[in-house]
């Protein structure tokens, strides 16, 4: 199945010390894009680095920034060849709707999750954030401290602090989230969603986009969004942790078309970001809110529940495609 699957999240809490500046319409969008640019400038070995084209570097193999920001398909892979690009191996999540001006002295709760080969490179990013810290990001460049770095398991809700103003800690592998984490997870999601009868609520926190025969999907039938999920897992699964998810896929999209899909409050949420890599708007809108989904829904408990740290869909790199799964009270909004 998913034996080498390994994922690991850190939580990063920042605290301004002049008024920052974040995007208004995606504040993760900001720490999103100056991250990219100084752990370019950080590890590249060419003169002006934030020009140089990843892709005709003799370096390019062995260098983290374009393993992490231009993940490309591996001249070598044996699966997904229609990719030209892979998923990235991290994320990067803040609440939706977060404060997009902070004051000096106010703080953020940032999260990093990293997937496979990608928890090596954690000092990195470590050192990015606080040299980003240093530099000052968004709109008149205002300037922050990372207070400390946690690594958190959200599946047993345990947390190691990492790093401090003082010290660096070792991180601590038995906070990986691994195959056996999420399966030890099943029994009591399976026994809740049968008191339920059988029926499973999912709160879509950021906006989340999805392709339905190349369109934006506005309303998430369940077949869809395994099929994205699986999609998703599985190529992460491949380029990142080095194994080969042994499932019959088709089988088992087929079978969600038999769940019934009723929204309960669902919306679209527009966003943009301005990439100076591609020198484009970007568009990165999706749909959040919550949605019913109602049959036999236990063969997919696992990729929802992995699905849960991973996100789903477009542009989860800038926090996209984050959901929970609910139980039918928790609703209340």
């Amino acid at each position: 199945m998913l034996e080498k699957l390994r994922i690991a999240k850190f939580r990063f809490q920042l605290q301004a010390k002049d008024v920052l500046h974040l995007s208004n319409s995606n504040p993760v969008s900001t720490l999103r894009g100056a991250c990219g640019y100084v752990f370019k400038r950080t590890v590249c070995m060419q003169k002006r680095a934030e020009d140089y084209e990843c892709a005709t570097c003799l370096l390019r193999t062995g260098c983290p920034y374009p393993y992490i920001f231009e993940t490309q398909l591996p001249p070598d892979a044996e699966m997904f060849r229609g990719y030209f690009y892979v998923p990235h191996p991290f994320v990067l999540s803040l609440p939706f709707l977060s404060k997009s001006i902070l004051k000096p002295g106010e703080t953020l709760s940032l999260n990093l999750t990293l997937i496979g080969k990608a928890i090596d490179f954690l000092p990195y990013f470590l050192f990015v954030f606080s040299k980003l810290g240093e530099v000052g990001i968004g709109k008149g460049r205002g300037k922050y401290e990372m207070l400390s770095v946690h690594a958190v398991n959200p599946l047993e809700e345990t947390e190691q602090s990492i790093y401090t103003e003082n010290e660096q800690i070792a991180y601590d592998t038995n906070l990986l989230l691994t195959y056996e984490n999420f399966l030890a997870k099943l029994p009591p999601l399976q026994e809740s969603i049968a008191k339920a009868g059988r029926k499973l609520i999912i709160e879509f926190q950021t906006p989340t986009r999805l392709k339905n025969r190349n369109r934006l999907v506005v309303n998430p039938e369940f077949q869809i969004l395994i099929r994205s999920l699986l999609r998703r897992i599985s190529s992460l699964y491949y380029f990142h942790c080095g194994g080969q998810w042994e499932i019959d896929f088709r089988e088992l999209i087929a079978k969600a078309t038999s769940v019934e899909y009723a929204p309960i409050d669902l919306k679209w949420v527009d966003w943009r970001r301005y990439s100076n890599r591609q020198q484009a708007q970007m568009k990165l809108g999706g749909f959040v809110g919550w949605v019913r989904y109602e049959g036999a829904l236990d063969e997919f408990l696992l990729p929802l529940l992995i699905g849960q740290v991973l996100h789903v869909g477009k542009a989860t790199a800038f926090g996209n495609g984050k959901y929970i799964l609910c139980q039918e009270e928790t609703k209340t909004q």
